[in-house]
């Protein structure tokens, strides 16, 4: 944050970036942002940072035919 906004504080933290994050969307919707916009774009935002990604684990097994030798 420092590096893009010189009057950023020294100890930003991780509650603090959300605050005003929060605070800024506030601040949004009091201007007037259309809700249209609003919900798919928190949805999609969700979806791509909140939601954890799924784990695909695959098992492979070898294979065999059936067919056996006979004596």
């Amino acid at each position: 944050m420092k590096d893009l906004f010189e009057e950023a504080p020294q100890n930003l933290s991780l509650y603090h970036l959300i605050a005003l994050l929060y605070f800024d969307f506030l601040e949004q919707v009091k201007k007037g942002a259309k809700y249209e916009q609003l919900c798919p774009f928190l949805i999609s935002s969700k979806k791509k940072f909140l939601e954890r990604p799924m784990i695909e684990k695959r098992v492979l097994k070898q294979v065999t035919t059936g067919k056996k030798k006979s004596r």
